[in-house]
């Protein structure tokens, strides 16, 4: 990892396969057809965020590998398939349309934990948010979206679902923010240690 210079924006995430994100596009495609306003996730974009870091120094961002790298060495491949979709924060103000998980959910809120661990020994502040597995799909500014329109449609939605894949890698990426919407630079990549 080449990380010098000037503060940079990190989060750790799991990437997706192409047929996932596909299957995600076409779902988002089918939503957004009735006429909502809501600013796409890009295709390159689209992946499960494991822990959002904020903009770090060097120094932080190599102790933020170091316990990444601690945090795989335990963690065995988990298997997961996208289900359902929802909003955040709650159907009442749709802000973020998202799409949700099924499979080793146990093993993914583990592998979260045991890196929240290892991130708070390395001196980062703990998450205060509840851990929820989902893939971002888009935004919605606050009142562009009429809620039990998006509800009923998002109804039909319910039993999505794609074909299951492998998790066993956590990536480090950067995020660099512009008015095109933000672009992501791998930074780093941890390969899990253990067998299942």
């Amino acid at each position: 990892m080449d990380i010098c210079g000037s503060m940079i924006r990190c989060f750790f995430a799991f990437d997706i396969p192409g047929f996932v994100v596909d299957r995600l596009i076409g779902l988002r495609k089918e939503i957004t057809a009735h006429g909502f306003k809501i600013k796409r996730v890009a295709p390159d974009n689209i992946h499960i965020t494991v822990r959002f870091l904020g903009e770090l120094s060097p120094d932080e961002a190599r102790s933020a590998c170091d316990a990444a790298r601690e945090s795989v060495k335990t963690a065995c491949p988990m298997t997961l398939a996208v289900r359902g979709v929802g909003v955040f924060p709650d159907p009442a103000r749709p802000r973020v349309l998202w799409a949700g998980l099924s499979g080793d959910i146990r093993s993914l809120v583990d592998f979260h934990r045991v890196l929240e661990d290892n991130l708070c020994s390395a001196g980062f502040e703990r998450e205060q948010r509840r851990f929820r597995a989902h893939v971002t799909l888009g935004r919605m500014k606050k009142g562009a979206v009429d809620p039990g329109k998006l509800a009923r449609v998002m109804e039909r939605y319910v039993d999505f679902q794609t074909g299951s894949f492998c998790i066993d890698r956590l990536v480090m990426y950067k995020s660099q923010l512009n008015a095109s919407g933000p672009v992501y630079t791998r930074l780093a990549a941890f390969d899990f240690s253990s067998e299942p």
